[in-house]
């Protein structure tokens, strides 16, 4: 066989299987159809599917970037939308400053989904908490804190109602 012709086909087999991979079927049409009606001006949309089978929109819009969880019914799951400190409500800012003054704002989110109100999370990491010398601490792990109960945490989750009240705080040792 020809040499060129031989490359063509090893080119056009291999274009072949690379759109193929990327049709995966992500959305099916039930989960398109229910993220057009929600989402109907989303920009620079991207799917995936995650390791519970749930199947994810990560998109842009105004308000910030945003992720959209949906099972493959098209049934919707919650939405993650980024926004900056500035963003939060008044009373959650208050209470982080008043309650964690020591703690750097890692990160922010509004949290919604069909069942509950909407929720503001507020994810710090704490460097300055007093913690056990008893205990050793592990040079490799950099992000690795403390808390006052000797508990190894990374991150705080602080979750607050719209209004800015504290609805819940979770410890991670990774988010």
């Amino acid at each position: 066989m020809n040499r060129s012709l031989v490359t063509t086909l090893l080119i056009l087999s291999t274009w072949g299987w690379a759109f193929g991979a990327q049709s995966s079927g992500l959305p099916n049409g039930k989960v398109k159809k229910a993220f057009k009606q929600m989402y109907p001006v989303a920009t620079e949309v991207d799917w995936k599917e995650n390791e519970e089978g749930t199947i994810v929109a990560y998109f842009e819009m105004e308000d910030g970037n945003k992720e959209a969880y949906f099972d493959s019914q098209g049934n919707w799951l919650h939405t993650v939308t980024y926004i900056i400190d500035k963003d939060l409500p008044k009373g959650v800012i208050r209470y982080v400053k008043e309650n964690y003054e020591e703690a750097a704002i890692y990160d922010t989110r509004k949290y919604q989904d069909p069942d509950t109100p909407l929720e503001f999370k507020v994810i710090l990491t704490v460097e300055d908490w007093e913690y056990d010398e008893e205990k050793e601490e592990d040079p490799e792990e950099e992000e690795v804190v403390y808390d006052e109960f000797s508990d190894w945490i990374s991150f705080l989750v602080l979750s607050f109602s719209e209004g800015g009240k504290l609805l819940s705080v979770e410890k991670f040792k990774e988010y």
